[in-house]
């Protein structure tokens, strides 16, 4: 779940590590039954709004900026990682996890198994962006 650029206020904002970011915020975001931001490889007062909360709550610094190897990304990566892990196993498996419509995600799955598809996401957009 790495970025090559930094994302956020004043950052490089590169579509696929916004998503990215946006991607990874989201899952702690479930996790603590807050909104989800869109993901949208977009940076916004949203995306900007989610970053700083993250920051206020985890890291206790706040700049409004996720960068390469920072302290936010590495908590979010940290954070993460369970469902990556999962999501990854799966994967290699060749289990689909994405057999729900994205629009009824939030709706029928669990947290650990929405992150899993938001895993899957990220990592199909990637392979197809690069």
């Amino acid at each position: 779940m790495d970025i090559a650029q930094s994302v956020g206020s004043g950052g490089t904002n590169a579509k696929c590590d916004v998503f990215c970011v946006q991607l990874l915020l989201n899952v702690w975001r479930t996790s603590r039954e807050l909104r989800e931001i869109r993901e949208d490889g977009i940076v916004g007062p949203e995306t900007i709004a989610a970053i700083e909360k993250f920051q206020h709550d985890v890291t206790k610094w706040v700049d409004g900026r996720v960068d390469p190897g920072g302290r936010a990304h590495r908590a979010l990566r940290e954070f993460a990682a369970p469902y990556v892990n999962e999501a990854l196993g799966f994967i290699s498996l060749g289990i689909p996890t994405t057999v729900i419509p994205l629009e009824y995600e939030n709706l029928v799955l669990p947290t650990s198994e929405l992150n899993i598809v938001r895993i899957d996401r990220l990592r199909q957009n990637r392979d197809i962006s690069r």
